[in-house]
């Protein structure tokens, strides 16, 4: 045999460049946080637990101490935070954050009870593998095999406060496994806080026709079965193990294996109860199979005439969102006669349904499930604390109340020596708000103990010009080099202004117009599958334009002229 011929000089060049590349990249991927110290900060370690001129200590990923009059370590790099509030990272209890939109799934059908289809339908072929017969039973899937860290996502949750969020699974009646994940810029297993967070289920119908299950009582019908089926199974499979012999062995179904901890109450079961009515049954399922529940909120409890006995009396906790409804349009006549007393009612009471679940003792925490668009929270919670939630309830429900609901709360939602190093940096807080002031905002974040800043963006307008944005606008959209024509409309009064937009889908109502100083923002609520979209501009006598980016990254500019309305612009 020829002996190998060793490398050249270049050759050996090459393998030498190689080799530190492989170990400087190997060593950059395993680079430890670091150490970090706060300095001078008022510090809230917990709700009704502030330490002024306090410092925090931060090494390895890990908070190392807390306390007022700490020396920081001499390897720290130090931020002088006078002037600044720091909190435990807020946690989002409910959120769709690191994953990808799904095509619609059909729904499967047979077992479980019966058909339900409707007539000359063909029966629903049996899916491929060892899966539950009906579609929507599907607790084998776990979010965490299948998220993606969308950098544009994470940084708007993370400069509204949140450095972690449990992200949930969306369709079916058993929808799958919920993962609990740090909301920084490492890759996905490093995001992971608990891959398995609780089992989502949820009363899923299909429509009419469609089949089973196609109505509530099929629902409910459906998963007490499931239930039922998988403490069967998991009894078998547990005489098999010990003693197989002279006994059938035990079909293999992946969705039992699944839940066989939800059931025997060792997992939390989530409830995802889109409609207050429908507490009371999740309560019923969660009492007669001894779950581990945890109710996902419609956001509208308090309406529900004893909705909130009966979940005090249940000892559930609660995860709210908080979906206010819209602003009725009451400023034309004939259009407020088609808005009903119920409607008004609902209108008026839901930003008090944080408040009033607080007073009637029920724990719970905060998410951005359900609304147009995640970024709508500040303001939604703001009016919730305008309506009598206080600010320790709120920060409870965004931190610790939140990390124990989420069985966390030996790692995250205070700030403790040995705890995960999730926190917020805010500027802007005030005494009678606190962290939710109108102008307080979350300057810098750390997750996992790495230090990430938040970039403040500035109004480009100017806060003390007077102008009247009402009249009919012709606007040149342009996205990525594309123009779009369209037309809006803006009308009401100084303070009340509201209009409409033409889209691809038709004409939409503005959900908000929103007016200050010379920049108008006016938000389009979602539709066809697109979220809620902001959009701001500068107006200036008759024209107005702007510029941006939409949340998949794709970069636009607006320019518009006013084609009729108040000559001028000017209030």
């Amino acid at each position: 045999m020829r002996p190998s011929r060793l490398p050249g000089r270049h050759g050996l060049i090459l393998v030498l460049a190689a080799i530190a590349a492989l170990l400087l990249a190997d060593r950059s991927s395993a680079e430890p946080p670091g150490v970090h110290a706060i300095v001078h900060a008022r510090v809230i370690a917990a709700p009704g637990t502030a330490i002024e001129d306090g410092t925090i200590v931060i090494r390895d990923g890990l908070i190392e101490a807390v306390g007022a009059g700490i020396k920081p370590p001499a390897d720290a790099a130090v931020m002088d935070a006078n002037g600044m509030t720091v909190t435990a990272g807020f946690i989002d209890a409910c959120s769709r954050i690191g994953q990808k939109e799904e095509p619609p799934e059909g729904r499967g059908g047979g077992g479980g009870g019966g058909g339900g289809g409707g007539g000359g339908r063909a029966a629903p072929e049996q899916p491929p593998g060892a899966v539950h017969p009906i579609v929507g039973v599907r607790p084998e899937r776990k979010i965490a095999d299948a998220l993606v860290m969308d950098e544009t996502a994470l940084e708007k949750h993370r400069k509204m406060g949140f450095t972690s969020a449990l992200t949930l699974p969306a369709k079916g009646l058993f929808r799958g496994e919920a993962a609990l994940i740090n909301l920084g810029r490492e890759s996905v297993p490093k995001s992971i806080v608990r891959p398995a967070a609780g089992q989502v289920i949820a009363f899923d119908t299909g429509t009419f026709g469609a089949p089973y299950p196609n109505s509530l009582m099929g629902a409910i019908a459906a998963i007490r079965q499931t239930l039922l089926d998988t403490r069967r199974w998991a009894a078998w499979e547990e005489r098999y193990e010990r003693s197989p012999s002279g006994m059938r062995r035990p079909e293999e179904v992946s969705a039992y294996a699944a839940l066989k901890q939800t059931a025997a109450g060792s997992e939390s079961a989530l409830f995802d109860v889109t409609d207050a009515a429908n507490v009371a049954r999740a309560v019923s399922i969660s009492q007669e199979f001894s779950l581990r529940a945890v109710l996902i909120g419609s956001g509208f409890e308090s309406l529900e005439t004893g909705t909130l006995d009966l979940l005090k009396r249940s000892g559930y906790p609660m995860i709210l969102p908080l979906p206010f409804p819209k602003d009725p349009k009451v400023s034309d006549p004939d259009e407020a006669l088609d808005v009903s007393l119920v409607d008004l009612e609902k209108w008026d009471l839901a930003p008090e349904n944080p408040r009033r679940v607080h007073e009637a003792g029920i724990p719970f925490a905060l998410g951005t499930c359900r609304l147009d668009a995640a970024t709508d929270f500040p303001e939604k919670l703001r009016a919730a604390i305008k309506r009598g939630l206080t600010q320790d309830a709120a920060l409870g429900a965004l931190t610790i109340q939140a990390a124990r609901i989420l069985r966390a709360d030996r790692m995250l939602g205070s700030i403790e020596k040995g705890k995960i190093a999730n926190l917020a940096v805010f500027t802007g807080a005030t005494a009678d708000a606190g962290v939710f002031a109108e102008k307080a905002a979350a300057v810098r974040v750390f997750v996992d103990g790495v230090s990430i800043p938040i970039e403040q963006k500035e109004s480009k307008g100017d806060p003390n010009a007077k102008v009247d944005p009402r009249g009919t606008w012709s606007i040149t959209l342009t996205i990525s080099g594309r123009a779009t024509n369209r037309t809006w409309i803006v009308s009401g009064e100084e303070g009340h202004y509201e209009g409409t937009a033409e889209t691809r889908d038709g004409t939409v109502t503005f959900d908000t117009v929103t007016l200050a100083g010379n920049e108008m923002t006016v938000k389009l609520p979602a539709a066809s599958g697109r979220p809620a979209q902001e959009f701001k501009v500068i107006i200036t006598g008759d024209s107005l334009e702007g510029s941006g980016e939409f949340p998949g990254g794709a970069p636009y500019t607006i320019e518009g002229k006013r084609t009729s309305g108040p000559e001028g612009g000017v209030l």
